[in-house]
């Protein structure tokens, strides 16, 4: 499948990692979430990268699980601007 416009995009730096979350159209007009996570090395030859697609039909579900996992990580919790909270 080949990479369609992003509608909407997030990049997340944590440490050496960044995330890049992308809401896509796909050819049929369905809309899918793109995660990819860069791991940056010594040199741009060393970075490594993931991806993951989350499509519509399973983006409620998807939401739902990072919901309760978020419950159970620590983290910083911090206040979230409303351009910075997106529904699932």
């Amino acid at each position: 499948m080949s990479e369609q416009e992003a509608v909407f995009s997030k990049v997340v730096s944590a440490g050496k990692k960044k995330y890049y979350m992308d809401v896509r159209k796909a050819k049929t007009g369905n809309l899918y979430l793109s995660i990819k996570e860069v791991t940056l090395g010594d040199t741009q030859d060393k970075s490594e990268s993931r991806r993951i697609l989350v499509f519509d039909n399973a983006i409620k579900d998807f939401g739902e699980g990072m919901d309760e996992i978020r419950k159970y990580m620590p983290g910083k919790e911090r206040v979230r601007s409303e351009a910075e909270k997106v529904a699932f």
